[in-house]
């Protein structure tokens, strides 16, 4: 008689997932930035890796990037045209992850690892105030990783249309934050800000409200009488019913 209310205790409400996903991430960051953000900078810096190793990283960075997501929705349009509607959702939540971890770049300077003198004591030493692009170039637009926030969101979404691709898609993400911090770009705190960036823009693009009922009139078929024209889009009908489902 009591299974029931505790299995649903147990699930989180998406607000829940919302705020305890970025909680854990960005503490995670302010550890990784008096811990580990020094050592593994100053372990990349020499980039001895191997050269399949980087060749492989690299190769998974477009994932990330407008080009490689392009061709990526541009597949699921070809492949499944039934899912066409969905795709302004999947772009949107990528690009504004991006372009949102890019704002943050402007207004918060952070030296680059590759530009970073490794004989400082602190990584805290390679942020440099507020406004770096009244001072320097790209030089002081580590902080956070646009790569990341774009690569995670654009995952978190995917996972919600792709359910079964969960995995994939997070390791996906997960490798697109180890090529930045290896290729000396961001150090560990920049990506995990960056994740935490794009779960926030991912979620805010599944659950907030009014944005989901906008791209929810989007992805609703032209025709929701149920005939034969319709029929075949019936899973894009709700972008919120196939939520449920997925979670």
């Amino acid at each position: 008689m009591h299974t029931l209310p505790l299995e649903t205790a147990r699930q989180l409400s998406p607000f829940q997932r919302w705020a305890l996903v970025p909680l854990t991430l960005l503490t995670l960051a302010a550890v990784a930035l008096v811990t580990v953000d020094l050592p593994v900078a100053r372990a990349c810096a020499p980039r001895d890796w191997p050269d399949e190793l980087h060749r492989y990283l690299r190769s998974i960075e477009p994932f990330a990037t407008p080009y490689g997501q392009g061709m990526l929705l541009i597949t699921v349009l070809v492949i499944l045209p039934t899912l066409r509607r969905r795709v302004p959702r999947i772009a949107a939540a990528a690009v504004a992850a991006g372009l949102s971890a890019d704002i943050i770049k402007l207004l918060v300077g952070r030296q680059r690892p590759k530009y970073f003198d490794m004989a400082s004591d602190s990584a805290t030493d390679a942020f440099y105030g507020l406004l770096p692009f009244l001072h320097e170039g790209p030089s002081l637009k580590s902080f956070p990783s646009a790569h990341t926030a774009s690569g995670v969101a654009f995952a978190v979404v995917l996972t919600h249309v792709f359910p079964r691709g969960k995995w994939l898609f997070g390791t996906l993400a997960v490798l697109v934050a180890i090529q930045r911090i290896e290729v000396c770009e961001h150090f560990v705190s920049d990506v995990l800000v960056g994740a935490t960036v794009g779960w926030l823009v991912a979620n805010t693009i599944l659950y907030q409200p009014r944005i989901s009922a906008w791209f929810d009139r989007i992805e609703r078929p032209d025709n929701v009488s149920g005939d034969s024209t319709g029929g075949t889009e019936t899973g894009s009908d709700s972008f919120g019913s196939n939520r449920k489902a997925a979670a």
